[in-house]
């Protein structure tokens, strides 16, 4: 049988076993519940979230972005248990995410003078625990989804463990932008994006040896 022909058996394939998709739904809903219970315990939100949503620019543009992103990543993860998808329309599904925080870096070097100023609101004052928050949350995600993912035939599987990756890091940094108090699109740009890639290459690698097929 040639490669293309088994691709297409197995993307047609809807009744052995469990729906792939099915199981990915319910790994990422169990698992971005559980982060979020865990996230109330150790950290919780900052008291004015409710204000902040509606009076601070920055702070909706930073919770916006992660939203955003970890929806966009989790429908091309999807997508990708279905061996005839294309990685690269998944990868390229997730611009609207990055356009807005773009927007947002733009926006903030125009309100703010000077290189000073700016290299400030970037370093800003939580840095490390960004990291270190945004990889601890994402654990949970990775873990489930890869196990889930077991039961697709993605066409690419590092790419897929990549995409899995983006996704548990976007949602850990969607629940992580509620403790934040630096709200700078700027510090978002520098070190969600640090956390959100080291948690995409740990997937990728994960994924290179477990999704192979």
């Amino acid at each position: 049988m040639r490669t293309e022909d088994l691709i297409r058996t197995l993307a047609e394939d809807t009744q052995v076993g469990p729906s792939p998709r099915r199981s990915l739904r319910l790994a990422t809903l169990g698992s971005v519940a559980f982060v979020a219970v865990l996230f109330w315990v150790t950290m919780g939100p900052r008291p004015d979230v409710p204000e902040l949503l509606t009076g601070s620019w920055r702070f909706a543009l930073k919770v916006a972005f992660a939203l955003s992103l970890a929806l966009l990543a989790a429908r091309g993860v999807l997508r990708l248990a279905n061996p005839v998808e294309s990685p690269r329309r998944a990868a390229l599904d997730l611009l609207p995410a990055v356009l807005l925080l773009a927007l947002g870096v733009a926006a903030e070097a125009y309100s703010k003078a000077g290189a000073d100023v700016m290299l400030r609101l970037a370093i800003g004052h939580n840095g490390r625990i960004c990291l270190v928050s945004i990889m601890t949350l994402s654990a949970a995600p990775l873990a489930a989804m890869l196990y889930a993912m077991r039961d697709g035939a993605p066409a690419s599987a590092t790419a897929t463990g990549a995409l899995i990756g983006v996704t548990s890091a976007a949602f850990a940094a969607a629940f992580y932008a509620l403790h934040c108090t630096d709200d700078s699109p700027l510090f978002v740009a520098l070190w969600y994006t640090i956390g959100i890639a080291a948690v995409t290459a740990v997937g990728a690698l994960l994924g290179h040896k477990l999704l192979r097929w």
